[in-house]
């Protein structure tokens, strides 16, 4: 049987806590937004995109279809 209803925490440690986890995603996300424009600077700077590996992958699967695939001789018998 419960006798005693347990009442949580102080609301001011609460919203005191809330408001931390808050500002600490703020901060988070903009650390990020940071780098990733840091990275874009970077890119450009250096000339590449964010279609240059597609790019290179698609060379590369044209080049592996274009070689010969077996050099056998078909028997016309």
């Amino acid at each position: 049987m419960v006798t005693n209803l347990v009442v949580a925490g102080d609301p001011r440690l609460k919203a005191k806590a809330v408001a931390a986890k808050k500002k600490s995603m703020r901060s988070s996300t903009l650390h990020i937004d940071e780098l990733n424009q840091r990275i874009d600077e970077l890119e450009t700077a250096i000339g590449q995109d964010k279609s240059g590996p597609i790019g290179r992958a698609f060379a590369i699967r044209a080049e592996t279809n274009r070689k010969p695939k077996s050099k056998r001789k078909v028997n016309t018998e």
